[in-house]
């Protein structure tokens, strides 16, 4: 069944997309970017965030000297990596450069929206500590956390979960991400259940919430929920 029928869905026309440019070091992402135009692309979208803010403003200057807004047209997906008090000096930088903007983008409101948010922020009183086994997912989560300006909150090591200890029997909020047995091949029942006796045993005075697909997996944690919120 087609929900929205066209020329496209009937195979008469095409869709024109972006030649996505994915983030990476400067000579890679050139090598990227020359790639789409020579395929034909005239839209490119520049996934930015993952080099300095300087190169890749120079990056961008650079493919505007050689093609203008009327051959090439340019999009950037900044992936989050701009903070609430760069972003506005960050976008005005980038305006420099003929971008595709949103139709119906307003910076006005764009401002009166961002300072709406900034005065709400309240006092945050504790401190966030997450830790896995993984070096390049902690790196990754270092970056952006350092982006979202949080480095006085949060902390992020490397640990297994199943080696902590609770420091003292303050109470402690736990959030838990596991594995469901689909990207990661483990026995779910033995997983659950060892992370339900770690909790039993060693996180007195604490409220643990688990993120998962497999409910049948949370079942082997053997502890009653007190809530269950499904997600769609």
């Amino acid at each position: 069944m087609v929900l929205f029928p066209s020329d496209f869905t009937k195979n008469k026309d095409s869709i024109p997309i972006n030649g996505l440019i994915w983030m990476g070091q400067k000579s890679f992402m050139i090598s990227q970017i020359k790639e789409k135009i020579d395929a034909g692309f005239d839209c490119i979208k520049i996934k930015i965030g993952s080099l300095d803010f300087t190169t890749e403003l120079e990056l961008i200057k650079n493919i505007r000297k050689e093609y203008s807004s009327k051959n090439l047209e340019i999009r950037v997906d900044a992936n989050c990596a701009f903070t609430f008090s760069k972003a506005l000096e960050k976008l005005k930088k980038l305006s420099n450069f003929s971008f595709k903007n949103w139709k119906d983008f307003d910076l006005d409101l764009f401002v009166m929206i961002t300072k709406s948010v900034l005065s709400k922020i309240k006092p945050f009183n504790h401190k966030i500590s997450g830790f896995d086994k993984s070096p390049s997912a902690i790196s990754k989560c270092d970056q952006n956390i350092i982006n979202a300006g949080f480095e006085d909150l949060i902390s992020i090591s490397k640990d297994d979960f199943f080696r902590s200890i609770k420091v003292n029997d303050e109470y402690l909020h736990l959030v838990f991400n596991p594995p469901y047995g689909e990207r990661l091949s483990i026995d779910l029942e033995s997983f659950y259940k060892k992370i339900g006796d770690k909790l039993k045993t060693d996180y007195s005075n604490s409220n643990a919430w688990f993120i998962t697909s497999s409910i049948e997996a949370l079942k082997f944690v053997g502890l009653r929920p007190s809530r269950k919120i499904k997600l769609l």
